[in-house]
């Protein structure tokens, strides 16, 4: 062996198991996320509530969220294969007590707990990734890692739907115990190599009880507000409070402690801060976008719904293409920074064509608008991830992976709340200034294509007008944040992207600590 060089412990066939198996982690977490809405109204119907009913999504996705820097971290003290088994074990057993919930309250607890589960498998599976294939081959699997996102995305409200519609609700709850069970046993044999020094650590339980209050209460905080709370309410207001001061005992105590779940020295790279950042504010428009899009389609252009999810179709299609070309380029280049420039660069433009269109600008200019966007987001995604675990040590990859993927959830959060707060505000106040006392924002969101006929024939012109000014707004507001997104990705820096995967470069690092002990003992 090469002094300075660790040779790859993994064959290119041992590399392709191991991708294979942990997309088929990813892929039930997307799936997850995405198979419950079209079923809704079905379980409401079932279960006689539709109290909190936005909660069996909201629930999933809050747990989930607050869980992924809990499980990266461990994940690093103890190894990929059995967090991700325990992750899966507890999303299959919570499966289970979701498709047998008898009420309401106790789905929406089910779907908590399940969340628990799932936060573990997305960050893991992308650090398990980054252990066996080196940053400069990366790109390579990212076409397979793309596709299989965007599968999983699209497949879930067919799914969903289906089952809902022809055998039961109960169905996407039990659909996912053979597939869990089949990606434990393709784990434990596929990870097997995948293994850790074994030294005795010091979890940091505080320290996670501090991080995943602080970050369930700002969820809660951007769940809740201008939906189910006014923002000046004093209940909101309350909890906001009470986030503000556990994000504050949760960074001062993650500074006191030697082994912190949420390691401060993540972000004492430049390069990590900036690729973290960057990439939260491109999720943070990518959601936005995903939520109010088909909203502006049914409102402004008199689209259903069958019909939108076909003219949304760019999205999904831009994403993956952008995030397949992107990670190929950067294993060909060795080069990461120009792609997320060029893609942010790209949503910009977008962002401009958007906030410019109204109710008589052609559908085809608005869709070819809409795949400009997604491609441009497609390249930033893999390279700001690529960027984020190459500038960290391999022992944090678990923790800084999960970082990078629960800043985009948290932003991602954000920006549902922010472009919804100016969409109802806006709107609201431009029907009062065009004389329409009713209806409502809230109400012609609701009636979605049937807006305008909802009015008469003397208000439409006015609501029409009002839905084509909130609207630019909107984009417009997205339009900053995509520009804030510009700056920050201009500090990103180029740094030499490591030749080895990350648990070759572990077992380097071990290698090189007993060298220096044993020099120390001699």
């Amino acid at each position: 062996m090469s002094s300075g060089q660790p040779a790859e412990i993994f064959s290119h066939r041992e590399i392709q198991i191991v991708v294979i198996a942990t997309m088929l982690a990813i892929f039930l977490t997307f799936l997850d996320q995405t198979i419950v809405s079209p079923a809704l109204p079905h379980i409401a119907a079932d279960l006689k509530s539709d109290a909190s009913l936005s909660w069996v999504v909201a629930g999933y996705l809050l747990a989930a969220t607050a869980m992924a820097p809990i499980y990266g971290k461990l994940s690093d003290f103890y190894g990929r294969r059995l967090t991700l088994q325990v992750a899966l074990a507890i999303f299959l057993l919570t499966s289970i007590l979701c498709a047998l919930a008898q009420s309401l309250p106790m789905l929406i607890l089910g779907r908590i707990l399940q969340g628990v589960g799932g936060g573990g498998l997305l960050s893991t599976a992308h650090a398990a990734i980054a252990d066996v294939v080196s940053l400069r081959d990366r790109g390579k699997y990212q076409g397979y890692l793309s596709t299989n996102a965007i599968c999983s995305t699209a497949l879930g409200p067919v799914l969903g739907g289906f089952f809902a519609e022809h055998l039961s609700w109960r169905w996407i709850f039990w659909i996912n115990i053979p597939l869990a069970l089949f990606v434990i046993a393709v784990l434990q044999v596929a990870l097997a190599k995948l293994t850790v020094k074994r030294v005795k650590h010091k979890i940091d339980y505080p320290g996670a009880v501090l991080v995943v209050s602080a970050l369930a209460a700002v969820l809660l905080v951007t769940t809740l507000g201008g939906a189910e709370l006014a923002w000046d309410s004093p209940k909101l207001i309350g909890i906001a409070v009470i986030a503000c001061v556990l994000v504050a005992l949760a960074v001062a105590w993650e500074f006191r402690v030697p082994e912190a779940m949420l390691p401060p020295r993540l972000f004492r790279s430049p390069v990590f801060a900036c690729a973290v950042s960057g990439a939260g504010l491109m999720s943070m428009c990518l959601v936005g976008m995903s939520v109010y899009l088909p909203i502006y389609l049914q409102l402004d252009h008199g689209m259903h719904a069958d019909r939108v999810g076909l003219a949304i179709l760019p999205l999904a299609i831009g994403m993956g293409a952008g995030s397949a070309y992107a990670g190929w380029m950067v294993a060909q280049l060795q080069r990461y920074r120009v792609f997320p420039l060029v893609g942010v660069s790209m949503v910009i433009a977008a962002m401009i064509v958007l906030s410019r269109m109204d109710h008589a600008t052609p559908l085809v200019l608005a869709i070819a608008t809409m795949g400009v966007f997604s491609l441009g987001i497609g390249l930033t995604q893999p390279s700001s991830l690529v960027a984020a675990q190459n500038a960290i040590d391999p022992y944090d990859l678990g923790a800084g992976t999960a970082v990078h993927n629960c800043t985009r959830s948290m932003f991602a959060s954000f920006g549902v709340t922010l472009f919804g707060a100016i969409l109802i505000g806006r709107l609201n106040a431009v029907l009062a200034e065009n004389g329409v006392g009713s209806p409502d924002a809230m109400s012609l969101i609701h009636a979605g294509p049937r807006a305008l006929a909802s009015v008469t024939a003397d208000k439409q012109a006015a609501v029409l007008a009002a839905i084509d000014q909130a609207f630019r707004d909107v984009f417009l507001a997205a339009l900053g944040v995509a520009l804030l997104g510009l700056v920050v990705f201009l500090l990103l820096r180029d740094v030499p992207l490591r030749t080895v995967a990350g648990q070759a470069a572990r077992k380097a690092m071990e290698r090189m600590e007993a060298g220096l002990d044993a020099s120390a003992g001699d």
